[in-house]
């Protein structure tokens, strides 16, 4: 009886040991994109500074949106002027909510249409970046299975190496904007939290620690 249970607590604590061990490694291997992307805090961080624009289009970036009504019926009933951020935000945003539900070629017009209009010393892409991360993760699901680990793959790579997809999001004005508003830098780490998922083996571990660490909900 006593060899039953040094055998069991034994059991456990190599289980214990083993989940401590995989929570080291994703911490550690997802430290480049939650903590050393941009010098302030941002992963988990939220200041409330946002505006309605940004919050509609963070909650277009969820998995679920096409199921939220609200979000479609503002952006009907929202009317902006056009060349503005607002408007930018709002195009993204219906971009978005069309690449979740499928129509992945009229959402990338739309966001090739806001990039057209995007001045790089201005402002920060991030919302650019995140709408077109969201249109590649989509397309993940039409490909074969090795299609998409050597896609998602090369996608965070990228991320990983240059900054983003397209642009640099390193930037001082990036820097700027992640401490004024690291919400929208928060999602983009979860979007390619959704990124690395499909990566299997080499940025998986990371991917799911990122997920399960998300405090962060729209």
């Amino acid at each position: 009886m006593k060899k039953v249970f040094c055998l069991i607590i034994g059991g456990v604590l190599i289980l214990a040991c083993a989940a401590i061990y995989v929570t080291y490694l994703g911490e550690k291997s997802s430290s480049w994109i939650t903590i050393k992307m941009w010098k302030t805090p941002y992963f988990n961080v939220s200041t409330g500074g946002l505006g309605k624009e940004e919050m509609v289009n963070l909650m277009s970036l969820q998995p679920s949106i096409v199921e939220k009504d609200g979000v479609v019926a503002y952006l009907s009933a929202h009317k902006c002027k056009i060349g503005t951020v607002e408007c930018a935000f709002d195009s993204l945003s219906a971009a978005n909510i069309l690449v979740e539900a499928g129509e992945l070629e009229r959402g990338l017009k739309l966001i090739e249409a806001v990039r057209q209009g995007f001045k790089e010393s201005e402002s920060c892409p991030i919302s650019f970046e995140s709408s077109l991360l969201l249109y590649k993760i989509k397309t993940f699901s039409n490909m074969e299975f090795l299609d998409v680990i050597s896609e998602a793959s090369a996608a965070v790579d990228k991320i990983k190496n240059a900054g983003g997809l397209i642009y640099d999001l390193r930037t001082q004005v990036c820097e700027d904007l992640a401490k004024e508003k690291p919400e929208l830098f928060h999602e983009y780490v979860i979007l390619i939290s959704r990124a690395m998922t499909y990566a299997v083996g080499r940025y998986s571990v990371a991917g799911a620690y990122i997920q399960e660490s998300n405090k962060l909900a729209y």
